[in-house]
């Protein structure tokens, strides 16, 4: 309780010049969009060059972000969005605790609207979506977990952050109301994409490139798939001719960075969604052979690019036909996931134990494992591994066939909510449902072959799912 009126006084004042609590949406958000994109470029570019945080500059950006997100939470809500593409490389590791700035500014926005609603005497209303089930027996089965597991401590851990998740979930959907919230998104993914793609082909340029981790702050480039989508769809969906030729030409050099990124899931699940798109877009619209021409020229020209570019980054791209060591390398780990889960069938290993149980197995088994896939020598870069780098196998590790079970479940909710977002939306709203739905199916494609929701990536998962299931509750009540 503030014991001085004139401060409650002041702080309402401020408050009310700049947004109702849970309206957001009525509030120009010019002014601090720019300002997170001037502070968060500095950040970056210091980053860059220098990977070692700075605590002032932190502080520094830690402060904006508050005062930024307290004067508007549709601010903290596109900082989110942005911090969703740092996170993999921005992150502090203490104890084994890994808290990322995507963590970092969650709690923030979430403390922030809280002392908002306070100030403004707002009452707080969940609202009821269609995910609320599973995400309930995703919460239960964190807590089962507890009552099996061989390291507390990790899967407590494990459990606080499906809460994490479930929370933002929750917060996000209040947060999102509008489709400008959407299309915020995806231009914050185009933007930092370009930056990704400038950073790689400069990487080109001096002759550095030949790793993985080749993009901004040491990534991998993983932002190119959906930034691609985006620019692809948005080309199609702009009103005005230079709107079409801005977002056709970012498509291209989205495209380039993407290739030279190395990333072969990448580059398949990024063609399946351009695919996708350009099938769904072309039915509607009656464009499917016109469509189907220019993405054949789209390919042609590719192939041709790639007699330009160095022999390595051919022959990544070949292995994924040819196969090789780099390829068979996932299977080495599917193996190894799938024989944990044998033993342990029905609840896994716990909630944050797969770690411990595929470094352990990998580490005894690994001369045995590697030679049934054909693969000369016991490598020793498996010996780092700690994830099945796939979505339900990982749940099954972890969490046994019923975490496997609520996993499908998930994302098929997930899918058919994009599903039916994609039949509510039509006119100049059509390019909501369309995006969404092949992001959806790109993302369940990434799935097969990545981890995403108990590595680290789960806001991100959430925040795909508030921005679906809230358009369709908008687009259903208009």
């Amino acid at each position: 309780m503030i014991k001085y009126p004139w401060v409650t006084r002041l702080l309402s004042n401020i408050l009310s010049n700049s947004v109702e609590a849970g309206t957001p949406a009525n509030t120009d958000i010019k002014f601090p969009l720019g300002l997170l994109l001037g502070v968060e470029g500095l950040f970056l570019i210091n980053l860059a060059y220098n990977p070692e945080v700075p605590l002032t500059l932190a502080m520094f950006v830690g402060l904006a972000l508050f005062a930024g997100i307290f004067y508007n939470p549709k601010f903290g809500l596109y900082c989110l969005f942005l911090a969703l593409l740092v996170s993999p490389s921005l992150y502090i590791k203490t104890g084994g605790v890994v808290l990322r700035i995507v963590d970092a500014v969650f709690v923030l926005l979430f403390f922030s609207w809280l002392v908002r609603m306070a100030l403004m005497r707002e009452q707080f209303s969940v609202l009821r979506t269609s995910m609320d089930t599973v995400l309930l027996f995703l919460l239960l089965l964190g807590l089962i977990s507890l009552s099996h597991t061989t390291a507390y401590r990790d899967t407590l851990l494990g459990e606080i952050q499906i809460i994490e998740i479930v929370i933002c979930f929750y917060l996000l959907v209040n947060l999102i109301d509008s489709p400008k919230d959407a299309k915020v998104f995806m231009y914050i993914f185009i933007i930092y994409g370009l930056m990704d793609s400038l950073w790689i082909v400069l990487d080109l340029w001096i002759g550095e490139l030949g790793g993985r981790h080749v993009g901004l702050l040491e990534t991998t480039g993983d932002d190119l798939g959906n930034a691609i989508l985006f620019a692809f769809a948005l080309t199609f969906y702009s009103s005005n001719r230079l709107g079409k030729l801005l977002m056709a030409s970012a498509t291209i050099l989205l495209a380039i960075g993407m290739i030279l990124s190395l990333g072969r899931g990448l580059m398949i699940v990024t063609i399946f969604m351009v695919i996708l798109f350009s099938f769904v877009y072309g039915r509607k619209h009656s464009k499917l052979i016109s469509l189907i021409t220019t993405g054949i020229l789209l390919g042609v020209l590719g192939l041709v690019m790639t007699h330009f570019l160095p022999d390595f980054v051919s022959t990544r791209y070949q292995s994924i036909v040819s196969g090789g060591e780099g390829r068979d390398f996932r299977l080495v780990i599917w193996y190894v996931a799938i024989a944990i889960f044998r033993d342990n069938p029905i609840l896994g290993v716990g909630l944050g134990n797969g770690d411990a149980a595929m470094e352990a197995y990998v580490s005894h088994w690994l001369p045995s494992t590697v030679s049934l896939f054909g693969l000369s020598s016991p490598h020793r870069a498996l010996l780092g591994v700690t994830s099945p780098h796939s979505e339900i196998l990982h749940f099954a590790l972890e969490m046994g066939i019923i975490g496997a079970a609520v996993a499908m479940i998930f994302y098929a909710t997930l899918l058919y909510q994009a599903i039916k977002l994609y039949r509510l939306t039509h006119g100049p709203d059509e390019w909501v449902g369309t995006i969404m739905v092949c992001m959806v199916a790109g993302t369940l494609v990434w799935a097969i072959a990545n981890d995403i929701m108990l590595a680290g990536r789960g806001i991100y998962i959430m925040t795909l799912a508030a921005l679906i299931v809230k358009m369709r509750m908008i687009f259903e009540a208009r």
